[in-house]
């Protein structure tokens, strides 16, 4: 009886050292399993980015691309814009003359779908060119700010966007 109660002794300790090493085993499975997650979230991460690298290349070889057909003139209807976008010179800097102050009520004045040159008539003087974009259909977008110190000493400010010549969008920051 001896024997049985020394070999059920052995057993039981054997079984409580087995609980152990099984959960440890378990946490190295565990930390193995979470290491290659780890390792293949990583990996597609670093493909998304060079997905993201490769993707702005090509923006930037297509906009160097349309900037040239730009420069050269794009056919049909974008050398008629390129020519008169180039004739009418407009200045890319703010005028350093004193500017009238443009209230809420001229600005609400300016109609969509009127011209640049309308606009520079109703405004006293031309703004600031921001940005010029010459689409691959040769359509020109172009966006101008006008700045002013009020009378209180304030700033005052109007940002409009002109697609193929007519303004479009407008908004003022008075």
């Amino acid at each position: 009886m001896e024997k049985t109660t020394g070999a059920l002794m052995v057993a039981m300790v054997i079984s409580v050292m087995g609980i152990p090493i099984a959960y440890f085993a378990g946490q190295r499975s565990v930390e193995a399993t979470l290491a290659a997650e780890l390792t293949h979230t990583q990996s597609e991460q670093e493909s998304l980015i060079a997905e993201v690298r490769q993707k702005l290349t090509e923006v930037a070889l297509r906009l160097e691309l349309i900037g040239a057909g730009a420069a050269q003139g794009p056919i049909g209807a974008g050398v008629a814009a390129t020519q008169a976008l180039q004739e009418r010179q407009r200045p890319t800097e703010l005028s350093k003359a004193p500017d009238p102050v443009i209230d809420f009520a001229i600005f609400e004045s300016l109609a969509v779908g009127a011209t640049y040159e309308r606009i520079v008539d109703r405004l006293g003087r031309e703004g600031a060119r921001t940005l010029s974009i010459v689409g691959q259909d040769g359509t020109v977008t172009e966006q101008y700010v006008w700045d002013w110190i009020k009378p209180d000493g304030t700033p005052g400010k109007i940002d409009l966007s002109f697609f193929g010549g007519k303004l479009q969008d407008k908004i003022y920051k008075g």
